[in-house]
This record gives structure tokens, sequence and C-alpha cells, in this order.
């Protein structure tokens, strides 16, 4: 089956669960109902490329697509618009979008190419000057505070290494450290979020994902914990030593 037939043949059957007599539960759907599954599916489609696992990605890759389309389906249903119109959209903004490839624009480098990009997204959408503006309040706090530290940096605020990044880190550490001991619990709240914004920016100058080290962190301590309990003496240890201790077994297996 070539591409074509493929996106055809998946049109068609999205089209026929969504058409009378078709799939109940499909029919129901609308764009908000769909609001929680198009999430769960972009984690994981991450969670896939994360793992390296080609076919978790191809069967992940699936379910993102399914989910484009029958969104797609519902748009042409109101005959707002179709899938043939969301593709044709989507290229002709990544033409316009990489005139140093369909275009005589230079750029010859990764930062030059993300310069030019935000200037024609900028001229494409009417965006207002408000600094960050274009990017989702609903985006998970590390990812944004991750695009705005680089919407910066291409503005030429930023660090120009990451000792300057890991200096304001530390800096920022020692003022928790004083709002811990003086502070109001909101003089305290507003220290740890600017230790954790800190963070993302070393994390981002290191050219790491802030999003992805928290996941494997996350990954990481639970994966320890499920091993400190695994010995039989379950999750009821004497004291914190007793926790203590049992960590610093795993971490010594795990060496």
């Amino acid at each position: 089956m070539t591409q074509r037939h493929a996106i055809e043949a998946l049109i068609a059957v999205v089209g026929t669960l969504r058409a009378p007599g078709g799939c109940p539960w499909d029919r129901e759907q609308t764009w908000h109902s769909l609001m929680p599954y198009v999430v769960e599916e972009a984690y994981e489609l991450r969670e896939a490329m994360a793992a390296e696992n080609p076919e978790m990605l191809r069967e992940e890759l699936g379910d993102v697509l399914l989910h484009v389309v029958m969104l797609s389906a519902m748009a042409s249903e109101q005959q707002f618009f179709s899938f043939e119109d969301v593709a044709h959209a989507v290229t002709q903004k990544m033409i316009r979008r990489h005139p140093h490839v369909f275009g005589d624009t230079e750029a010859s480098t990764s930062d030059a190419v993300l310069k030019n990009w935000d200037a024609i997204k900028k001229t494409e959408k009417k965006q207002t000057a408000d600094f960050g503006a274009d990017i989702p309040s609903g985006l998970p706090s590390l990812m944004s505070a991750q695009k705005l530290q680089s919407k910066a940096a291409r503005m030429g605020f930023d660090w120009p290494n990451t000792d300057g990044a890991f200096g304001k880190l530390k800096e920022e550490i020692t003022e928790t450290e004083a709002a811990m001991a003086t502070g109001t619990a909101a003089a305290l709240a507003e220290e740890l979020g600017d230790v954790l914004f800190s963070a993302v920016n070393v994390c981002r100058k290191a050219n790491l994902d802030a999003e992805l080290v928290l996941h494997a962190a996350n990954q990481k301590f639970m994966k320890r914990v499920q091993a400190m309990c695994a010995d039989g003496s379950g999750t009821d240890p004497k004291d914190l030593a007793d926790w203590e201790n049992r960590w610093e077994k795993v971490k010594a297996k795990e060496q």
C-alpha cells in the first residue's frame, strides 16, 4: 500500500466510525472530549522516543496521527476544513519558514534558522510585542521555562556559557536558604521557583531538555524505592537511617 493510499484508508475508516451507524463512542466525541487523549498520546509518543524503540515509536505515531485525522474529520463535518487543508497549510508553512532552503535567504547555523523562524512567525500571526505571548500557557512549567529562556537567548539575553547559569543557580539556592530561615511561606515559594527556573537554565545551557531530565530522575527514584522494598522488608523501615541504608545498598548495586 502506498503512503497516499494508507492515509486515504485511515481517513475512510475514521469517516465510517463517525458516520450514522458507526461506532457510538467515536460519534459522541468532540474537540473538547478528545483533549485529554491527545495530551496522553503526546506523552506516550515522547516515551517511545526516549526509549528509542522503533516498534513502540511506530505505534505511538499512529495513535497521534489517528487523532489528527479524527479532529480534522470533526472540522470537516462542520465545513470548517479538511485533513487535506491541514496537510496543505503545514506544507506551505514549512516552505515559508525555511527560506534558506526554498528561497535565497542565508542561514548557515541553527541559531540563524531559529531567528528567521521567529521573525517570519511574527509577521504571519501579527503577534503582540509582549515577550512570551506566543508560548502556550498550557505547557508543563519546565517546558515553558525552557522555551522562555531559549526565546530570550535568541534576543541576546543569555549567559555566555554554562558557568554563568550555574553560578545563578547557586545564588538562588543561597537566597532560598535565607528565606527558609527568616522569610514567609510566600518568600520561600518565590525563591524555590527561582531555583527551579535557574536549574532549567543550566539544563538548557548544557543542551539538555529539562522535562526529560526530570522524567529520568523520577524514573530512577521510582526504581530505587521499588528495589528498596523488594528485599522482603516492605515499606515499614525502623527509621530514616534504615531507609538511607537501603538507598545506599541499591545505589551500590547500580554502580
